[in-house]
């Protein structure tokens, strides 16, 4: 081999190792980039609307309050000078509302009451007898039972539930007050003090499409799958605007300027969303069970955050639940009576939703959730299910109500109130609680129809009018 031909192939060897080289680089430093992608999203960019009537903006969550807040510094703020802080100052002074609002949908709608993966009719053994005979009962609809599908055994089930949320943290969602004041604010080589309020009409409900799949690992052990459709919507009407800037130093007779637009033109703000909501995975462990009146299981529940939380179709959180369930196999004259009971506990991750205008420092609120009822097998083939279920959230952010009051003025040529409603938020620890009652239907050995009517007893947290649900299922 030649000296030159060895250079030349050298040289070739080296630029082809450096290609290589650089290759696998931009390689790493691409995937370095897609894995950190989500990190790097520490907060939602909402965009600004303008004075339009119509204004239909980014995300679910800046539907309300952000979008209105925004909107309100652009009515209060026509006569302030351009380049004041003024617009910005307002809307951090909301910002915190936005929080406890979108806290509370979104812990909530992470929560809402599925179908249960109970079985339909299951087999009892009682004392004194080889032959097992079904138990006339076909189980709850909202609530599980301790029994497992069979080993190799499938249920499978589809269902409809409608929400339609009229109240939150006991703030009718027709009437929402946003008031705040704004101190130190530049007015000409003074400072001066803002005083506002709007209300808002918010009109948000929610359809929800469950597929749910459970299969008998073992005898005694089943795995369980549900998938949630959601499809959100929401239809905000911001009107009745007021905006005051007090200012003394530069005239002590008339220290206010009113700063509301003279059109009072309401802004409508609307969006909508659709997709998969957040996947759980359960696996139930049956304890007791297989003979007698008696069965107790034991579960765990891992939700994955699949659905987009920023449009309310997810919790943007992973989440995991514990829980024990107690099933008694009565019988009232020949009719199969089974009181359960459920309890559990609800862990939640880190959530953007939390705060949308930073990282997910926070965790999803979580805590104590439980139910409990009785099914009534009036027929082999008809079960009346009736239920009581609860959910508690610890120390979450909500929205409470204070008054903003505005310094009196008796010089005024114009009228100044006296004080604003203002929505605040507070940490608060609440459990919610739900009524149910359905029916379950079997005309066939392996179909089941069921329907169901949800109904919220106390008035915290997210309410929703009465809560239909049909659907079908196959074992």
């Amino acid at each position: 081999m030649s000296p030159l031909f060895a250079l030349t192939s050298f040289v070739r060897e080296s630029r082809r190792l450096r290609r290589s080289e650089t290759v696998k680089a931009t390689i790493v430093l691409l995937s370095l980039a897609f894995a950190s992608a989500p990190l790097l999203s520490g907060q939602v960019n909402c965009p600004t609307p303008t004075t339009s009537s119509t204004a239909t903006v980014g995300p679910m969550v800046c539907q309300y309050p952000f979008n209105s807040t925004v909107l309100a510094s652009i009515y209060y703020g026509g006569n302030v000078p351009p380049g004041s802080s003024f617009p910005s100052a307002l809307s951090s002074a909301a910002a915190g509302i936005t929080g406890a609002l979108n806290t509370s949908i979104a812990t909530q709608l992470a929560q809402l009451p599925l179908p249960s993966a109970a079985v339909g009719t299951v087999s009892l053994r009682l004392p004194g007898s080889d032959t097992p005979r079904p138990f006339s009962n076909l189980g709850p609809i909202l609530t599980d039972r301790p029994d497992t599908v069979p080993r190799k055994g499938f249920f499978l089930s589809f269902a409809y539930q409608h929400f339609n949320f009229t109240d939150i943290d006991g703030q009718s969602l027709r009437n929402l007050n946003l008031s705040t004041s704004v101190p130190d604010l530049p007015v000409g080589n003074t400072t001066g003090t803002f005083y506002g309020a709007m209300q808002s009409t918010v009109n948000f409900s929610m359809d929800q499409y469950i597929g749910l799949f459970s299969f008998g690992l073992s005898r005694t052990t089943d795995v369980s799958v549900a998938v949630p459709i959601n499809s959100v919507s929401m239809n905000v009407n911001s009107h009745n605007f007021q905006g005051y800037l007090y200012a003394p130093n530069i005239s002590t007779t008339q220290p206010y300027i009113p700063l509301t637009s003279a059109t009072q033109t309401p802004n409508i703000s609307s969006g909508s969303a659709s997709g998969i909501g957040d996947v759980m995975v359960d696996i139930k462990q049956q304890l007791l069970g297989q003979e007698g009146r008696y069965a107790i299981a034991v579960g765990a529940q891992v939700r994955f955050p699949t659905g987009d939380s920023n449009n309310y179709l997810g919790s943007g959180a992973y989440g995991g639940n514990f829980f024990g369930l107690v099933e008694y196999r009565g019988s009232f004259h020949g009719k199969g009576i089974a009181p359960h009971v459920k309890v559990g506990y609800q862990w939640n991750g880190q959530s953007q939703i939390m705060d949308i205008t930073k990282k997910p420092y926070l965790n999803l609120p979580g805590g104590l959730d439980y139910a409990f009822g009785a099914d009534f097998g009036l027929h082999r083939k008809f079960t009346i299910a009736l239920d009581g279920v609860g959910h508690q959230y610890v120390n979450t952010p909500s929205l409470g109500t204070t008054t903003i009051a505005l310094t009196p003025c008796s010089t005024c040529s114009i009228t100044i109130p006296g004080s604003f409603e203002a929505t605040t938020k507070i940490p608060n620890t609440y459990t919610t609680f739900n009524f149910s009652g359905g029916v379950k239907y079997a005309p066939a050995k392996h179909v089941l129809f069921y329907a169901n009517v949800m109904v919220p007893v106390n008035n915290v947290g997210l309410k929703s009018d009465p809560v239909p649900l049909v659907g079908i299922g196959f074992k």
